[in-house]
């Protein structure tokens, strides 16, 4: 079973060996991971066809959205609630939990730098409650 992963990050670069390896050593390369890194990118109709979404909260000058405001965006949706609960922070932002908390938003979060077994770990955890 192929396992679809949208990655909304700017700077996917820099975590783009993390998700290879966890593709490769606990996924048998059957994760299916697209990068978009602009809220512009986005088409929010496709969304709930992802089994994980991890979400940049601080995107780009260039994305008309930050992550905050992307989740806004998809609290507009009819199936909200699908897409939030397949939803993963990813950040470098040290006071993530302080904002998280502001907003009333409990998803998780994978703080940068992130390595395989983060991912591996918050897959499992998203696709089994699917």
């Amino acid at each position: 079973m192929e396992i679809s992963i949208l990655v909304i990050e700017n700077e996917f670069n820099s975590i783009k060996g993390a998700f290879e390896a966890a593709n490769l050593f606990d996924f048998d390369s059957k994760l299916k991971v697209k990068n978009l890194d602009k809220a512009q990118d986005i088409n929010f109709d496709e969304l709930n066809s992802y089994d994980v979404i991890f979400l940049d909260i601080s995107l780009a000058i260039k994305s008309e959205l930050d992550g905050f405001g992307i989740i806004q965006k998809i609290k507009t949706l009819n199936n909200s609630n699908d897409i939030l609960s397949k939803i993963v922070i990813i950040t470098g932002d040290f006071e993530i939990d302080k904002k998280m908390e502001e907003k009333h938003l409990n998803l998780p979060i994978l703080k940068k730098h992130i390595n395989f077994n983060d991912i591996t770990k918050m897959i499992k955890q998203i696709v089994k409650n699917d």
